[in-house]
């Protein structure tokens, strides 16, 4: 009986990773904030959720990677460039005092977002 010596097949599986690695397709869909700096809550302190904007930004960015493949055809391919973020709600500082550090949230501040996709 042969045996077949550990280097070897350690080298020989790490070769076939690697080509399989290569044959894999580039992600079909992509994402990119352009200018997040001049966003309608473009100042950290507007995404007040102790995140950040880049961490809002990219809570927003994996739930777009998450629900757009629902949407795409098989060989499609989806390229989102956001160019502008406002956050539903508000501040409101002329009701009193931390006001201004508040949110409200009200149905004549909706979330909204534009974008360009191809």
């Amino acid at each position: 009986m042969k045996t077949i010596h550990p280097l070897i097949a350690f080298f020989g599986l790490l070769a076939a990773g690697a080509a399989l690695a290569a044959d894999k397709p580039a992600s079909r869909i992509e994402v990119t904030f352009f200018e997040p700096q001049n966003y309608a809550d473009a100042k950290n302190d507007s995404f007040d959720t102790g995140l950040g904007r880049d961490g809002v930004l990219a809570q927003l960015k994996e739930h777009i990677l998450l629900i757009a493949p629902r949407y795409l055809a098989q060989g499609q391919q989806l390229e989102i460039s956001v160019t502008n973020v406002d956050l539903a709600g508000e501040f409101e500082p002329w009701r009193g005092m931390d006001f201004d550090r508040i949110r409200m949230v009200r149905e004549i501040y909706p979330p909204r977002m534009e974008l360009n996709f191809a």
